[in-house]
């Protein structure tokens, strides 16, 4: 599995009643030459614990493509977060 780890983006999200910050980053796989995955992955703020939080559920024909369908969600799921901390505030 070839792992695209060159993807800068990551944003910093408080996790619901956890003390400290998590980081979510995206990240493009190619288990087979020509079939990108996209996943959301979470790690603590020490970064000691990475769980995946959401996943491409098909293959994208491009690296390009899977890129483009992960920061959208990447991007639905700051929006959504963004929403919440409104609504309590």
């Amino acid at each position: 599995m070839k792992r695209h780890a060159a993807i800068p983006y990551s944003n910093f999200l408080p996790l619901g009643h956890t003390e400290g910050m998590t980081k979510l980053r995206l990240i493009v796989d190619e288990p087979m030459p020509g079939s990108f995955f996209w996943a959301l992955v979470e790690s603590d703020e020490g970064a000691t614990s990475e769980k995946e939080v959401q996943a491409a559920e098909a293959a994208a024909d491009s690296y390009e493509a899977a890129l483009a369908a992960g920061t959208r969600a990447l991007q639905r799921r700051v929006h959504h977060q963004d929403s919440q901390e409104t609504a309590t505030h």
